[in-house]
């Protein structure tokens, strides 16, 4: 793996609190065991992983973590991303959470399916806050707000 291009960028993303969507490429079929989940199958592809920093450094400092592969696993996105590659970010600096509208959201769209039920949504009622898709999407045109 490369220099990551969202560690480059860090320095812009704000340490305000907010909701952010990470892209993640597997480059090969693998076989992760995502804490408690247990063993998973993840297909080679792109995962779209939908969380919110609410907690000191905001944004900046939860997607730094995801994005330096952090030897303390603390969310199920952790384990994805150990073999995965971060590819980009979404996200929105707002003390409104948009992490359940955006997690249907996603879970609407036929591109999209869910790979593990469950998958970071553990303390909520949502089906998952992983997707998959063989493909790329853009997630600024598909979580942007009706008033923008």
């Amino acid at each position: 793996m490369g220099t990551n291009p969202v560690l480059a960028q860090l320095p812009e993303i704000t340490r305000d609190a907010g909701t952010y969507v990470l892209e993640v490429f597997l480059s090969t079929s693998e076989q992760i065991r995502v804490g408690k989940i247990g063993v998973k199958g993840f297909q080679a592809g792109y995962y779209y992983y939908v969380g919110s920093a609410f907690g000191p450094g905001g944004l900046r400092a939860r997607i730094r973590h995801h994005a330096g592969h952090s030897r303390r696993k603390h969310w199920h996105i952790d384990y994805l991303s150990e073999l995965a590659e971060l590819q980009s970010v979404f996200f929105v600096a707002d003390t409104q959470r948009f992490e359940h509208e955006w997690a249907q959201r996603l879970m609407s769209l036929a591109l999209l399916n869910i790979p593990v039920k469950g998958f970071g949504a553990t303390d909520c009622h949502c089906l998952s806050h992983l997707f998959y898709s063989a493909e790329t999407v853009d997630l600024a045109q598909i979580l942007r707000r009706p008033d923008e």
